[in-house]
């Protein structure tokens, strides 16, 4: 059962239409089920024949996690698969991995290297970190044959996302994000509500001098006076208000002081325009009395949220009933949910 089940959850993964797919996995936490999910997609894939590239973004497939010292499931890399990890951790895992090329990307563990797995084995995957290195080593990837390259992302870190990297996203949620289910499930729709944001109405008016402009109706752009939006939002509030408004266009992350300041001071605007929904680094509960309040966001690059898995377990705290929690995450997901530990599909009752 679970093994159909993740040759259907690879289905989703395909489905863009793309002859070399990229597809980052991610956690809402830690122990949330992210490198099961991961295993179950790597395994689908290998049982089809599929060329892979496996890289992460952090540090990926050690025995025990390096921050909570609890055992981490291993990370499964099929022979002809092409990984991009750290020199010094090619001997850390169980596969037998030959190294092609050495690259000039330093890691605390060495430079970064292009491996083919020559026999099937366990793999500890040591990124370079910057959405611009993975996206170098996907293209690398790739040249060398993958036809299918997943992302192992750090927990917490929607950057994995982004359509510089991959633009496409499994979700991974999990009991060890907190006790209450119910906070858990508010906090995968908090996820659903910004890769759901949609498309900017004028995506390609910006200033490319600027990290904070006003986009006027007319399509015209002012430039304000700020190096970034994370910093004082003094300088954007007044300048909203001097302009009457228009679209506040960032080239970075939208956070938590520019949102409070415009709660608070509610300056003319006709909405916020992020470059993808992983620019947006706002706490859930000021982000949802924003958009209660009227508030309303786009994104210049949209990212796809294709599919969750539910992790029902956890390590540090209580489990919840599975067949309720998968239940509650479909109530709210309008995309298929799996749980791939339980064996409950996306129609299960």
């Amino acid at each position: 059962m679970t093994e159909a089940l993740a040759q259907r959850l690879l289905d989703e993964v395909l489905a863009g239409g793309s002859a070399s797919p990229r597809l980052s996995v991610i956690g809402l936490c830690k122990n949330a089920g992210k490198t099961v999910t991961l295993n179950h997609v790597i395994q689908a894939a290998a049982h089809r024949g599929l060329p892979l590239g496996l890289v992460s973004t952090g540090r990926d497939g050690e025995e025990q996690d390096a921050i909570t010292e609890l055992p981490k499931p291993r990370i499964w890399a099929p022979a002809g698969a092409w990984v991009a990890t750290a020199r010094g951790a090619l001997g850390a895992g169980t596969a037998e991995v030959s190294t092609v090329a050495e690259l000039p990307m330093m890691t605390p563990f060495g430079p970064v290297v292009i491996g083919r797995v020559e026999r099937d084995g366990e793999v500890l995957l040591i990124g370079p970190g910057s959405v611009a290195r993975i996206n170098s080593l996907l293209t690398r990837l790739e040249a060398h044959g993958a036809r299918l390259s997943l992302v192992d992302g750090s927990f917490d870190r929607l950057a994995a996302a982004a359509p510089a990297v991959t633009g496409r996203v499994v979700l991974a949620a999990g009991a060890a994000y907190s006790t209450s289910m119910a906070e858990t499930v508010a906090q995968v729709r908090h996820v659903l509500d910004i890769f759901d944001l949609p498309q900017a109405p004028h995506p390609n008016h910006t200033n490319p001098h600027h990290s904070v402009s006003i986009i006027h109706e007319n399509g015209t752009v002012t430039a304000i006076n700020a190096s970034t939006a994370l910093g004082d939002p003094e300088p954007i509030i007044e300048a909203l208000t001097a302009h009457s408004g228009g679209y506040l266009a960032l080239h970075g992350a939208l956070g938590d002081r520019l949102i409070s300041a415009l709660l608070r001071r509610r300056p003319p605007l006709a909405g916020v325009i992020v470059q993808d929904p992983t620019r947006v680094l706002v706490e859930r509960n000021l982000w949802r009395r924003w958009r209660r309040q009227g508030g309303t966001a786009y994104v210049r690059q949209p990212a796809q949220l294709i599919a969750i898995t539910t992790n029902p377990y956890s390590p540090v705290g209580q489990d919840y009933p599975a067949r309720a929690f998968h239940q509650a995450i479909k109530d709210i997901a309008n995309r298929p949910v799996f749980d791939l530990q339980a064996g409950l599909s996306p129609e299960e009752a």
